[in-house]
């Protein structure tokens, strides 16, 4: 079960909560988190401390520990992490198991969010940032299909660039690319590209259509 608290040993029945992606701008307090990592991990305790004077980057630091012990596994700081942090989501990014964070900012107006993921190391048992998303957008996952979504918009939603993510021995791969773009008349055109591991193009094709986002 997730559960959520405001307010540092303010509320220690820690109250359920559904939630898996927390805005930090929004609730203008230190947070702190508790979750189940893995079925074979213990609970661990996430404590934000917000920067309430600063909307450019609320977030001045997440410090993470082990929910029992109390010790401190790492820290993750706004200097030296470049943490510009508006929302944090809990999500497995690599599907391995065990439990990821997305960390992201204010999002663009067309809802492009920029972010930082941070994997979960079994081993070392503290979070990584992996970089292969850095220069992802807004991501999603599809659990099911293994699959890893970037999604960016300009132009009012009239051109946008999806990507799809796939893993191959450990390490993300573009399998494929869609790029949409309104022709200034009545129709969307779509240029798809599909990719192997090793980024060659394997496949591409272009549609017209009337309807915007369409998924292929």
């Amino acid at each position: 079960m997730n559960k959520t608290s405001y307010g540092f040993g303010i509320t220690p029945a820690r109250p359920d909560t559904t939630c898996d992606v927390i805005n930090f701008y929004e609730t203008q307090n230190d947070t702190v988190i508790y979750r189940k990592i893995g079925k074979d991990m213990p609970e661990l305790t996430f404590q934000i401390l917000i920067i309430n004077s600063n909307m450019y980057s609320p977030v001045k630091e997440i410090v993470i520990k082990d929910s029992e012990s109390k010790k401190i596994i790492q820290t993750l700081t706004e200097d030296r992490d470049s943490i510009f942090v508006f929302n944090m989501e809990f999500n497995d990014y690599n599907f391995d198991g065990y439990l990821d964070f997305y960390l992201t900012d204010a999002c663009a107006i067309l809802g492009n969010c920029y972010g930082q993921v941070y994997i979960f190391n079994p081993d070392k048992k503290i979070y990584v940032r992996d970089r292969a998303f850095d220069e992802m957008t807004s991501i999603q996952t599809d659990k099911d299909k293994k699959e890893i979504y970037s999604l960016n918009r300009c132009c009012a939603g009239a051109s946008s660039i999806s990507m799809t993510f796939k893993y191959s021995g450990g390490k993300l791969y573009k399998s494929k690319q869609v790029n949409m773009d309104y022709d200034g008349k009545s129709k969307f055109i779509y240029n798809i590209l599909e990719y192997n591991f090793d980024g060659r193009v394997i496949n591409k094709k272009t549609v017209e259509s009337e309807e915007m986002g369409l998924e292929f």
